[in-house]
């Protein structure tokens, strides 16, 4: 038994040996690694200059690999001091506001430890910073890049074409969104949001004028207004009565602000089809409760795709869920629940818990809906795009 023993104390030493010898780095080669100190932490000194540094699995080898970088006695041909170069940390810190503008990353980010590790993985040099400094970064490249913005409206030659909405968050803060629409001088259709403020209660005419007009101010834009689009919110007309008189205090608008006010055609649009969809208000109903019923839960999708099997229905979408408050998402749910008619009839049949199955006539004044109001969601996705022929494209060079 003793002698197994030993002989098994040889093998996990070995194994230890073996496994220590995969852990190794490259520094190995210019450090030494010292005994273990009584507070239990491996320590490992320089070849060269003899200064120790903490070695262990806690902190790595960056530090050592930093050192060699600048240790006094290094030799300069010696590849290992050549193999990192020195980071130009302004540009490190541009990059990192950049990704986490791009990819909408916390500033807590770049404290993670692991991207933290990985930068130093390919360069021991680099100096990290916190979330605050990330905070700071990504506020100064914001107004950077608006003075950059500013420059180039104040500089084009043509009037500007403002359009604003209010946004609500989901906790319904209200937010005040204003976008500029202009030809650049490569005669090339332009869109950049201005602002996305938040704006506390009420939202009336007058204070949302007064805050569009500071706005305005803000990028010295207030005499190269041609026209304004807003939705058909009751308030907007007094928004458009208070903004329309400031603006002619200075006599900037065309021909009396005759033109200054565009109602928004996508919204009238929606107002129109969404008046027509309470025809089939019913209908429309059992159909946004069936896809609500079928998206429930995974064995409910489970169920309906052996329904989608069963019936022989081959098609790549997928039944979509919509936005009351939207008509053409209304029309994408009505479109694609039609596709699996059958579909949820058989679920009907043996899923006894589903009750919201349209009946035969509610799917025929589905279906004669939908084809109707399918150039009316072409005209809405024409009306929302920004890369259209418009006519400045057959002015350009003159």
């Amino acid at each position: 038994m003793e002698e197994h023993s030993d002989e098994q104390d040889f093998e996990q030493s070995s194994t230890t040996s073996k496994r220590f010898k995969r852990t190794t780095s490259i520094v190995w080669d210019k450090f030494e690694k010292l005994p273990i100190n009584v507070d239990g932490r491996q320590k490992a000194m320089c070849k060269m200059c003899k200064h120790e540094y903490v070695a262990d699995s806690k902190s790595g080898t960056s530090n050592l690999l930093r050192h060699l970088t600048t240790c006094p006695k290094r030799e300069c041909d010696d590849p290992m001091a050549q193999c990192f170069f020195q980071i130009d940390q302004d540009t490190y810190r541009e990059k990192l506001s950049e990704a986490i503008i791009r990819h909408n990353y916390p500033f807590a980010f770049v404290e993670h430890e692991a991207i933290r590790d990985l930068h130093s993985y390919l360069n021991p040099n680099v100096k990290f910073i916190t979330r605050n400094t990330a905070k700071s970064d990504v506020l100064k490249r914001h107004k950077r890049e608006k003075e950059k913005l500013r420059h180039i409206i104040e500089s084009i030659p043509s009037r500007i074409c403002l359009t604003s909405d209010l946004w609500s968050s989901l906790p319904t803060n209200g937010y005040l969104a204003l976008t500029a629409h202009y030809v650049d001088e490569n005669w090339i259709l332009q869109k950049k949001i201005l602002n996305f403020r938040h704006v506390p209660p009420s939202h009336n005419g007058p204070i949302l004028a007064e805050k569009v007009i500071n706005l305005l101010k803000e990028w010295g834009i207030e005499k190269k207004i041609f026209t304004l689009t807003l939705d058909n919110a009751k308030y907007n007309d007094g928004l458009v009565e208070v903004l329309k008189s400031h603006l002619s205090l200075t006599d900037t608008l065309f021909c009396g602000g005759e033109f200054f006010h565009v109602r928004c055609g996508a919204h009238i649009l929606n107002l129109i089809v969404q008046d027509g969809l309470k025809v089939i208000d019913e209908a429309v109903f059992k159909i946004r409760e069936s896809v609500k019923y079928v998206r429930g839960s995974e064995g409910r999708k489970i169920k309906f795709s052996e329904c989608i099997t069963l019936m022989s229905l081959k098609c790549s979408k997928k039944v979509r869920q919509d936005v009351p408050t939207r008509w053409n998402y209304t029309y994408l749910m009505l479109e694609s629940a039609l596709i699996y008619r059958r579909a949820f009839f058989q679920l009907q049949l043996i899923d006894t818990n589903f009750k919201t199955c349209p009946s035969e006539e509610e799917w025929v004044k589905v279906e004669r809906i939908a084809k109707f109001l399918k150039p009316f969601h072409d005209i809405t996705t024409l009306f929302s795009g920004s890369h259209y022929p418009t006519a400045n494209l057959y002015f350009h060079g003159v």
